[in-house]
């Protein structure tokens, strides 16, 4: 008999439809549902993992600047970096200058502000009888790019904004679109005078640099790195000679539009209206999520 009961009991108990699991309710990162496949692997991921997983954002860049990606170029890595959109204006440095003169920078000594003004000074001067191209000079154009400023001005002008001029690598990589290894920033489409707005098929004797944005922009989104003015790149304090890259207004050949053109090296103190610049630096932090 009670053989009989506890087999009756077990055989019951066995019936019982036992309570199912709750079924999975994973999300991402944008609060959306994942499929039940999915769900379970992420599941069983997190579950096995004893390291803390987070997602990084996309390295971000001060404002006005633009994100290079790291890669390797002819074979050295280049980090990350930023630089950039525009080449710096005549407005952009009129404003730095009236910094300058009110002499109220810290980061800078009373005694490098008074040799640098008196650099821009003699610059003013000496540009503005040498060339009647040199923006700074014409203040109609506050949009132009600035010109007429030595390297060793333009590393002053990134330095006090927290910036550095660009090595010749990264402009390079930059303009060429990274691992796309385009010919001319723009792409691989030869220069025309409608692409560059330049001095291609020009006789006009009085050629001049136009507002910064009008030129083709590059892979990342740098613009006119193909035209309006060169810009130097960044030159070591034992450097006797500098760099400079990118076409300019007074360039009349396709090879000057290339992006690996090699412009001829000048002094330190060398000052042009064909010559301007535009700042890089390190990406802002990345932010993480966990």
């Amino acid at each position: 008999m009670i053989r009989l009961v506890v087999g009756v009991l077990v055989s019951a108990w066995f019936c019982v439809s036992l309570p199912e699991e709750e079924p999975l309710d994973l999300r991402d990162l944008d609060g959306n549902l994942l499929p039940k496949k999915l769900a379970d692997r992420r599941s069983r991921e997190e579950s096995s993992s004893v390291s803390t997983k987070t997602v990084l954002a996309r390295p971000g860049c001060p404002e006005g600047m633009v994100y290079i990606p790291e890669g390797t170029f002819g074979g050295v890595i280049l980090n990350g970096f930023c630089l950039d959109t525009d080449e710096v204006t005549v407005a952009k440095f009129d404003d730095y200058f009236r910094m300058l003169r009110s002499a109220e920078e810290p980061r800078m000594t009373k005694t490098k502000i008074r040799r640098l003004k008196a650099s821009l000074a003699t610059a003013s001067a000496e540009a503005t009888m040498q060339s009647g191209a040199c923006t700074w000079h014409h203040k109609g154009s506050p949009l132009s790019p600035i010109n007429c400023i030595s390297v060793v001005e333009a590393e002053a002008y990134c330095r006090f904004y927290g910036k550095r001029l660009p090595s010749r690598r990264e402009w390079r990589w930059a303009a060429r679109g990274g691992e796309r290894a385009w010919q001319y920033p723009w792409g691989r489409a030869k220069p025309s005078p409608e692409r560059v707005r330049m001095a291609l098929s020009s006789t006009e004797p009085d050629l001049r640099p136009v507002s910064v944005g009008g030129f083709p922009a590059s892979l990342f989104g740098v613009r006119d790195l193909g035209g309006n003015v060169s810009e130097w790149n960044a030159c070591g304090d034992l450097d006797r000679d500098c760099s400079s890259s990118g076409g300019n207004f007074r360039d009349k050949d396709e090879e000057s539009f290339r992006v690996a053109k090699e412009r001829e090296r000048a002094d330190r103190d060398t000052r042009g209206d064909t010559i301007g610049f535009r700042c890089a630096s390190a990406p802002l932090r990345k932010r993480t999520r966990p």
